[in-house]
């Protein structure tokens, strides 16, 4: 409880559904370019973010998230959105597919690389790739992936790999598991 002065306990704690595009896999090293949050009590925001570092960019992780100069030139910097992200991600269960390998790892080197305060962010995630490999790949599925996941469910896929369909197709990745798809999965006890 030291250090948080609105500390919510875990049962109490609304969701907060996220998902960030990059420009590329190394955390502290590259950068955000979109990020989306869908948080029970504030709500849904999707915002770009404009990198500093574009020479650390690796070519392919632009193409996947349709990086380009022109849509990302009027974009703020992470520091100048960086009271509200932290806001969005205090207190929270942050939830995300591959939210603990990959998203939370990306704000982490973020506020390292360019000596932001992390220290309210959460550290409760729920991971709806973790929930998949221990409750989907037994019942069939043969990849963890959000794609896949989201056929397994038949959920539409239009709109991949930017932040805000990720973050929407996530939570109803997150339902389907938690809730169950016809009372097939029910791990909330």
């Amino acid at each position: 409880m030291a250090g948080h002065r609105n500390f919510v306990p875990y049962r109490r704690r609304p969701r907060c559904f996220f998902d960030t595009e990059t420009t590329g896999v190394l955390a502290g090293w590259n950068e955000i370019t979109e990020l989306a949050f869908k948080h029970d009590t504030l709500g849904i925001w999707s915002i770009r973010v404009r990198p500093k570092f574009m020479e650390r960019a690796h070519p392919r992780a632009l193409e996947i998230s349709g990086y380009n100069e022109r849509d990302w030139a009027d974009a703020p910097t992470i520091e100048e959105m960086w009271g509200r992200i932290v806001k969005f991600l205090t207190d929270v269960i942050v939830v995300g597919h591959n939210v603990a390998g990959f998203d939370l790892p990306m704000i982490e080197g973020e506020s390292r690389m360019k000596k932001l305060d992390r220290s309210n962010i959460s550290r409760a995630w729920e991971d709806t790739q973790g929930l998949a490999q221990t409750l989907l790949v037994p019942r069939g599925l043969k990849r963890v992936s959000l794609k896949a996941c989201c056929d397994y469910f038949d959920i539409g896929n239009q709109g991949q790999h930017h932040a805000l369909e990720d973050v929407l197709r996530t939570e109803k990745v997150y339902e389907r598991i938690t809730r169950g798809q016809q009372g097939l999965f029910d791990v909330r006890g």
